[in-house]
């Protein structure tokens, strides 16, 4: 169904009832029919872009769905469990462009928190899926912000190519914040402190429920920029949303530090190590992305005035 955010009036509503075959044909007429709701005007290249369908066996997208699902769990175990579905997704259908890009992607969230145990094999990895997945569709704008992450957090990558990658992304899917705000996260870890905080505080003002992330970024934008009560209040609107974040108890512990609020900072490195996180200086600074020699300076001295060695 899909309602007028402005009235709340109902503007298309379909079901479907039956085979599972029957349920990808649906699905591939519904984004034509909201296009006709919405009564858009859409360019030669748009209509070419959506009659791109990422598969047809419903049950690859569906390994590609609880893919998904495993990831939002930000957990090394929720992440071996997407790789299986989406290894099981890519098997069914070779061709499928996008479980190669979100298998590339899962080996990100493993990077960014240093769960990685063969780290040249597995980054190897990771280009390759994300490099196929370009290779399969060259327009598909998820395959440019994987290898824009990729880049990002990878000890071979190279952050030059990974803003450009991201740009790719934006122009190809101007609709979705995510590549915007993670090119903000970015120019954040390079130093480019303003310009970032633009992005990011435009998209999260154009989102009424930002994900946690978003306020993640924008929480250590506001760490790195000193403004360390600011970033306390956004970073625990990432914990509200997602209280077993890893990223953001890191946060937290840095802020809180700065603040001085010690008998805070030991709970919250409780729950981090509880979570079965390694509370070590090299663990924590190995899984930030500052790119920025005095960014990484701050957050190091910031761990140490938490009492992490």
């Amino acid at each position: 169904r899909l309602i007028d955010g402005t009235d709340g009036a109902t503007l298309w509503a379909d079901r479907y009832e039956g085979a599972r075959d029957g349920l990808m044909a649906f699905r591939d007429k519904v984004p034509e029919a909201l296009v006709d709701a919405m009564a858009v005007d859409l360019s030669a290249r748009d209509r070419q872009r959506l009659a791109i369908r990422d598969t047809a066996d419903p049950e690859a997208l569906e390994n590609v769905m609880h893919a998904r699902r495993a990831l939002s769990m930000f957990t090394y175990e929720g992440s071996l469990a997407a790789e299986k579905q989406l290894r099981q997704a890519i098997a069914r259908d070779p061709q499928y462009a996008r479980a190669y890009a979100e298998l590339a992607a899962a080996f990100v969230i493993r990077m960014e928190n240093d769960w990685i145990v063969l780290t040249g094999a597995d980054t190897t990895k990771a280009f390759y899926f994300a490099e196929r997945a370009l290779e399969l569709d060259p327009d598909l704008w998820f395959s440019h912000y994987a290898l824009g992450r990729l880049h990002s957090v990878a000890s071979t990558g190279d952050t030059q190519a990974a803003l450009r990658y991201l740009k790719r992304a934006m122009e190809l899917h101007p609709a979705s914040d995510d590549a915007r705000v993670y090119y903000g996260i970015l120019l954040m870890m390079a130093g480019e402190l303003p310009d970032a905080r633009e992005i990011l505080m435009s998209a999260i003002a154009a989102h009424p429920q930002a994900p946690f992330w978003y306020h993640l970024g924008l929480a250590n934008l506001h760490f790195h920029q000193q403004e360390y009560e600011q970033a306390l209040i956004v970073v625990d609107r990432c914990l509200a949303q997602m209280p077993n974040s890893p990223y953001c108890l890191r946060t937290q512990i840095a802020v809180l530090a700065r603040l001085g609020r010690m008998d805070d900072v030991d709970w919250t490195i409780g729950e981090y190590e509880m979570l079965g996180h390694e509370v070590s200086l090299d663990a924590m600074m190995k899984s930030s992305i500052e790119k920025d020699p005095s960014l990484r300076a701050h957050l190091r001295e910031s761990y140490r005035l938490a009492g992490v060695e």
